[in-house]
């Protein structure tokens, strides 16, 4: 690599590394090579910080899928709302806020069509400037998401999309032609195959 050959050049004579790199196409290589030039490298220091501060990467490398944070709010009594679906917000205005700014980090929001349908849902970033969107991501295994959904009319300025396993073609064009993304995948009945989706 090249850090690996600056290194050598400069005459640094000892390298501390705090996790090795488990991505394959590295496997140790450049620790090798500092070794081979004469240079001390010393392993393992801040191990439990680094893995914490590379834990998406990690996640990806190692388990072979996203990382994934799972967000989700709770009443005192242990409900997501009321069950008259009186009570819009459970959740407080900083809680709100510090979702979006979640949000801004991540690469994709996702969320059941249930959660879509029942608070027509946009799962963009709100309240912050000059952030890139995250793609948009509804599971609906039966295509039941509302034409009229603000997630639907909302597609062409922030991406969706839909993974799905049966709908009629006539609602996947619509969807289309409104500007979000399909993928059909292995389901049964209303349930989708989670691994897939990753």
């Amino acid at each position: 690599p090249p850090c690996t050959e600056a290194i050598i050049k400069s005459g640094i004579s000892r390298v501390v590394v705090g996790i090795l790199d488990p991505n394959p196409l590295v496997a140790g290589k450049g620790i090798k090579a500092l070794k081979e030039a004469g240079i001390e490298v010393v392993c393992g220091f801040f191990e439990e910080t680094i893995n914490v501060q590379l834990e998406y990467y990690l996640c990806y490398m190692l388990k072979k899928r996203p990382f994934v944070i799972w967000k989700t709010a709770l009443s005192l009594d242990g409900k997501y709302a009321a069950s008259d679906g009186s009570s819009r917000w459970i959740t407080n205005p900083a809680s709100r806020r510090q979702v979006h700014k979640l949000r801004a980090e991540v690469e994709v929001v996702l969320a059941g069509i249930n959660s879509v349908s029942k608070d027509n849902a946009m799962l963009n970033v709100r309240g912050l400037r000059n952030v890139k969107q995250p793609l948009r991501v509804v599971l609906d295994p039966l295509l039941d998401i509302s034409e009229d959904a603000m997630l639907v009319k909302s597609a062409q300025d922030y991406p969706a999309m839909i993974f799905y396993h049966q709908g009629e073609e006539s609602k996947l064009q619509t969807l289309r032609d409104a500007g979000l993304k399909t993928q059909k995948i292995s389901g049964h009945k209303d349930e989708l195959d989670l691994y897939e989706v990753m």
